[in-house]
């Protein structure tokens, strides 16, 4: 008696070997969140960079932090970018969407992009730099790349210390 697989099983080995071919092709890009500092009410300019990128044609992420630490200002292409389009904006307190397209391809480690970042008065402590949301896409072949993300920290330093006026300083009393 002969044994035939049947349709069903077909088609769950041909998937299974799909998915296996996908897997061997798989490519991944880690991105990595700033570590940094600054004084309430100055600007803070934060790297975000990658770790592994291989032909990385697109970018899109949500960067997330403390909306009562920082607030987003700008970014600026970082120094693995050479005529990308770079487009941001926040989308809600404390989440700046970033997406990237490269007009090369990026390859290796290094700074993607730089963001500036305001202190905000009054602020204390620390604010974790997370990553969300990240897709990413090669750019010959267009196809999706994995994202794996390592946060950064921003903590907020003392301010300048304030200074009491000496005797040649003080006001006069009249």
């Amino acid at each position: 008696m002969k044994h035939e697989a049947s349709p069903c099983r077909r088609l769950l080995l041909l998937s299974l070997l799909c998915l296996a071919a996908f897997a061997a092709r798989a490519v991944a890009v880690t991105v990595v969140g700033p570590t940094c500092e600054g004084a309430p009410g100055k600007d803070v300019k934060a790297s975000v960079s990658v770790k592994g990128a291989k032909n990385l044609g697109a970018l899109q992420m949500e960067l997330v932090y403390d909306p009562d630490v920082l607030d987003a200002e700008d970014v600026l292409d970082g120094q693995l970018l050479s005529g990308a389009i770079v487009e941001h904006n926040v989308v809600a307190p404390g989440r700046l969407r970033i997406a990237l397209v490269a007009g090369e391809p990026v390859s290796g480690d290094g700074e993607l992009v730089e963001v500036t970042f305001a202190v905000r008065k009054g602020a204390t402590g620390k604010s974790a730099i997370d990553f969300e949301h990240g897709r990413a896409w090669e750019h010959e072949t267009n196809q999706e790349v994995l994202v794996t993300a390592e946060p950064g920290t921003f903590t907020v330093t003392a301010g300048a210390p304030a200074v009491e006026p000496t005797e040649a300083q003080a006001p006069v009393a009249q």
